[in-house]
């Protein structure tokens, strides 16, 4: 008969403990027995694969579960169950992953927080579990500090530390973000040296990224000062200040910066370009903008598709149509075919300027 089914175990009231006893534990009383149900899905996962199998076919297994659509919850957890007690802790994220895009995501959160197995706790599966589990941006701190706390010998890496400021800093949208760039800041200032871990420039360009989205432009220009100061230049972090100080108005700021980034040996991408460009466009610098555009492909970064849409909407919005057609002329000869929203860019200019003859011939 089958072990009767146990109640899911409340996540609030789980208490910090070392992760070897609660794993024994948990292997006399399961927290999965109420998600698991006998079913054909279980005849993929033969029994005669375990102990036999290798840690190549293992690991085989359960990136083959990870990359379903829909992954099986008895699977998974059938797997679990027979997995042998010397397992690579490299199998864990995968089934993370798995349990996370299931019809069960919560069963990921709970596979972390009350492993099955011991070798289930290492900072992969804990870095799968911030990447992939759904959980509420403002709520990841609190997950994260208690992870720490359960798993005293849980060490995070610097892909954890910016795992969660990627998803801190997201959630710059609700009502204060004044909270989550507290938090961001503290975790660049002191939890992270507390470690001994070492900012990169994942690191910078998100935390300035949510500066200058929240319009705190001389604290954003304070880190990438900082940041460079550490020897780390990254076109990733001075876009989108750049992109921030245009929509504040500031062209001469942004100009000053976009020479100093080049002046400590970071080359503008076509990223950097098109932030400028559609800055200036919002600025009313059409000139500058085309300008920006010659100079752009005389330094050799060619432009794409969303380079001549901002341009040739920024002219239409400044009443140049004349000129957005020539542009989408040339970049037809570039090799590049405007797209829906350039011709409607282009039609819509032609019509308001009561030059339906032009927009018919677009």
């Amino acid at each position: 008969m089958p072990p009767p089914a146990s109640p899911p175990l409340p996540l609030r009231r789980l208490v910090p403990d070392q992760p070897l006893a609660a794993a024994a534990r948990l292997y006399r009383c399961d927290p999965f027995a109420s998600a698991s149900s006998s079913s054909d899905d279980e005849s993929l996962l033969a029994a005669e694969l375990f102990p036999g199998a290798g840690a190549p076919t293992l690991l085989s297994v359960a990136r083959g579960l990870a990359a379903e659509p829909s992954p099986s919850v008895p699977s998974v957890l059938c797997f679990l169950r027979c997995l042998p007690r010397d397992a690579s802790p490299h199998l864990f994220p995968h089934l993370v992953a798995a349990l996370s895009r299931s019809p069960r995501p919560l069963l990921a959160l709970r596979l972390f927080l009350s492993p099955l197995h011991p070798a289930a706790v290492t900072h992969h599966s804990f870095n799968s579990t911030l990447l992939r589990f759904p959980l509420p941006p403002h709520l990841l701190p609190a997950f994260f500090s208690y992870s720490l706390r359960r798993f005293p010998r849980l060490s995070p890496t610097l892909l954890s530390f910016n795992l969660l400021l990627k998803c801190v800093c997201s959630s710059l949208v609700p009502r204060d973000p004044r909270l989550y760039l507290e938090i961001a800041l503290r975790v660049l200032h002191e939890i992270m040296p507390a470690w001994k871990l070492v900012p990169d420039k994942f690191t910078y360009s998100t935390v300035v990224s949510a500066l200058a989205d929240a319009g705190r432009v001389d604290d954003a220009v304070a880190l990438v000062h900082e940041m460079v100061a550490d020897g780390i230049v990254a076109a990733e972090a001075f876009n989108p200040l750049l992109g921030a100080m245009l929509r504040a108005g500031d062209v001469k700021g942004a100009a000053k910066l976009f020479g100093y980034m080049q002046l400590k040996g970071c080359a503008p991408t076509a990223a950097s370009y098109n932030v400028l460009v559609h800055g200036l466009l919002v600025c009313g610098r059409a000139g500058a903008a085309i300008g920006l555009m010659t100079r752009m492909e005389r330094e050799g970064v060619m432009p794409g598709l969303m380079t001549y849409g901002a341009v040739v909407d920024g002219l239409v919005r400044c009443g140049r149509v004349k000129d957005a057609w020539k542009v989408a002329e040339e970049m037809g000869m570039n090799g590049l075919a405007p797209n829906e929203f350039v011709y409607s860019s282009l039609i819509t200019g032609f019509c308001k300027s009561g030059e339906i003859d032009w927009a018919v011939k677009v």
